[in-house]
């Protein structure tokens, strides 16, 4: 089965859909950066990214939007990512506590 292709519009409307509004130039910044990688569609030069990759796109995006260092995406540094993540975990279950039943 063939995976859709998408391009940087639809990884912007997909961040929008999420609450995050992304430039386009923002999301081709960071890819400029080393965040991460498309495909160039040999008839136009448009980025082109598939299915899979989106959603990692979208994390490290939000991520930053959340104020993760960019220079710790890029290094991947895994223990620092997984914290930051932990840290807006925690953050979240403040400021939205579950309902008691």
């Amino acid at each position: 089965m063939t995976q859709k292709k998408l391009q940087v519009g639809d990884v912007r409307k997909k961040l929008l859909t999420l609450g995050f509004d992304v430039s386009e130039e923002r999301i081709r910044h960071y890819e400029k950066l080393g965040l991460y990688k498309s495909r160039r569609n040999q008839k136009n030069d448009y980025r082109e990214y598939s299915e899979d990759n989106l959603q990692n796109i979208v994390k490290l995006i939000i991520l930053i939007e959340l104020g993760t260092p960019i220079q710790v995406l890029l290094d991947d540094d895994k223990a620092l990512i997984k914290q930051r993540i932990e840290t807006i975990k925690r953050a979240l279950n403040i400021l939205l506590p579950q309902p008691t039943q």
